[in-house]
């Protein structure tokens, strides 16, 4: 779980008594919190806690009513946890404090509190400076041996941008017909919006709704195109066209379109900008986050003659397909996706692949059991997109139990695939994959057949992999001891593992995406990647994150 997961925990908890002093509660909804994961920090919790009463009691401290009605709501929701031994029960006895003091006093208190926290801050500002002056030193030294340009403004000043480096990266003007491309990070444009030049199909049971008002982006945005294929149950949204829930296909038939994702000019490689609770951001907001704009749909046939557009504009005519993992709605895998493609300053096709995920953590066991029935639904996709692309390459990318829907579906197309015929896919990259690690020794053979290349990323700071692999009772692939297998390159990605629960490192930490930037634009092997070095395991030669 990241801290933007955390968060809206929070905001579940106390919802109902910030319920009263939102002016727009259009799409919110209240869903009761009934169990807490195992790994929270308590004294996270109780600093966030203690930060939100404190601006509720600010907030409304010109109404004693205001102030009233919040106690009641709060010790309503507290009140009837008050058996739970969780976190909760210091939100309990906080609160009664906090509550408890008239808006004056606590005023004066939040007054001491910020100036101890500026004078932390103060610190803590030097401190970076000081580690940013040395970050940015190393970062001088590796792009100016891999020529991959950074995203951050501050790193702008201090790297040099050689002309000669630009076409690796950046993507020229295309016809007007054209699908849009992100460009690289480095080079932020106006946005631009494309459906594809198709018309979106009548919705399941009545007529489609009109198409959605014409999306104004600010003008230091820029827009990402990517394809999706999704077996999940579709429907209406005015908004964005349509969109997809977490119910499956009624009629297990794949649907097709093109999403519209914003990536905003603030954006750092890495991170997946969201409206955060306790920013007091509650909607999305195009400047700050990345936004799914657009959603549109294209019959099958449409689809990959657009898929088949976009690769023969590219230069190396290859696509990417992205499968996400567990607790991963819709909304969010486009995102990602969008994201994924951004930062990587990748100019083929991106693809998503989103399987019909619940979007929630007690969700664990219904998402397994998606993630199998999904598997024919992938390899389909799989087999037209190796007839019908295009693509010189085709790469995969899957993260965490997605994996399994890949293992599966490669399984099966390995079955009746000629002995000379060229693998489907040029590069495999296994990212925190959630699957039995002995499972994965028994498919490793099956995945070489259709695969030039395969990569495992895995992590013994994964959280997430390790919750799993206490409930399945034997270790995943994507945990530690590193998996070495012939003709799999395995890779220890640790030292980078910083998110919350260190399961979305993937596509959230700078140096694995420039890893993964060099795999599929310079099909460089692990031993010649400049951030990897050497370890030798029990079972061989594997691959670490340079200090």
């Amino acid at each position: 779980m990241d801290q933007t997961d955390f968060e809206r925990y929070v905001l579940n908890l106390l919802f109902v008594a910030l319920k009263p002093f939102v002016a727009d509660e259009s799409g919110w909804e209240y869903k009761p919190v009934v169990s807490l994961l195992s790994g929270y920090s308590l004294s996270r919790f109780y600093d966030m806690t203690e930060a939100l009463f404190s601006r509720l009691i600010t907030v409304n401290s010109h109404s004693q009513s205001g102030a009233d009605r919040a106690q009641q709501q709060v010790s309503l929701i507290l009140t009837s946890n008050r058996e739970l031994q969780t976190p909760r029960s210091l939100a309990e006895g906080l609160s009664g404090v906090i509550l408890a003091n008239a808006p004056r006093q606590q005023q004066q208190q939040q007054q001491q509190q910020q100036q101890q926290q500026q004078q932390q801050q103060q610190q803590q500002q030097q401190q970076q400076q000081q580690q940013q002056q040395q970050e940015q030193q190393q970062q001088y030294d590796y792009f100016t041996f891999t020529g991959l340009l950074p995203t951050d403004q501050r790193d702008a000043v201090f790297l040099p941008r050689p002309e000669s480096l630009l076409p690796r990266v950046v993507v020229t003007a295309l016809p007007p017909s054209s699908p849009v491309v992100a460009p690289p990070p480095s080079r932020i444009t106006a946005p631009t919006r494309s459906t594809g030049g198709a018309t979106s199909p009548p919705s399941r049971g009545g007529a489609a709704p009109p198409p959605p008002a014409p999306v104004k982006l600010p003008h230091n945005c820029t827009a990402v195109q990517i394809f999706y294929a999704t077996d999940r149950e579709r429907k209406d949204d005015k908004k964005l066209g349509y969109t997809f829930t977490a119910k499956r296909s009624s009629d297990e038939a794949l649907r097709y379109g093109e999403c519209t994702v914003s990536i905003p000019a603030t954006h750092k490689l890495g991170e997946l900008e969201s409206p955060s609770f306790l920013r007091f951001e509650f909607r999305p907001n195009p400047e700050k986050h990345i936004v799914l704009q657009v959603v549109t749909t294209l019959e099958e046939d449409a689809f990959f003659e657009s898929v088949k557009k976009r690769v023969d504009s590219s230069p190396a005519k290859d696509a990417f397909i992205f499968v996400h993992g567990y607790n991963v709605d819709f909304d969010t895998a486009a995102r990602r996706a969008g994201q994924f493609a951004f930062d990587l300053g990748f100019i083929g096709a991106p693809i998503l692949y989103s399987w019909p995920s619940n979007g929630t953590f007690e969700d664990y066991a219904s998402d397994a059991a998606n993630v199998g029935w999904t598997a024919s639904h992938l390899e389909r996709l799989l087999r037209l997109l190796e007839a019908r692309s295009g693509a010189n390459k085709i790469h995969l990318i899957a993260h965490s139990m997605g994996n399994r829907a890949v293992c599966d579906a490669l399984k099966s197309l390995s079955y009746d695939r000629p002995a000379q015929a060229h693998p489907l896919l040029h590069h495999l990259v296994l990212a925190a994959p959630d699957i039995d690690a002995e499972t994965f020794r028994q498919l490793a053979s099956a995945l070489r057949l259709v695969s030039d290349h395969i990569t495992l990323y895995a992590s013994s700071k994964d959280k997430a992999l390790a919750a799993s692999a206490k409930l399945h009772k034997y270790p995943r692939a994507g945990g530690i001891p590193v998996l070495v297998l012939p003709d799999v390159e395995s890779i220890d990605a640790s030292a980078v593992a910083s998110d919350f629960l260190a399961h979305s490192y993937f596509a959230g930490t700078y140096p694995l995406l420039s890893d993964i930037y060099e795999l599929l634009s310079d099909d460089k092997p692990a031993s010649k990647r400049f951030a990897l070095r050497s370890a030798t395991g029990t079972d061989g030669v594997y691959y670490m994150f340079k200090p």
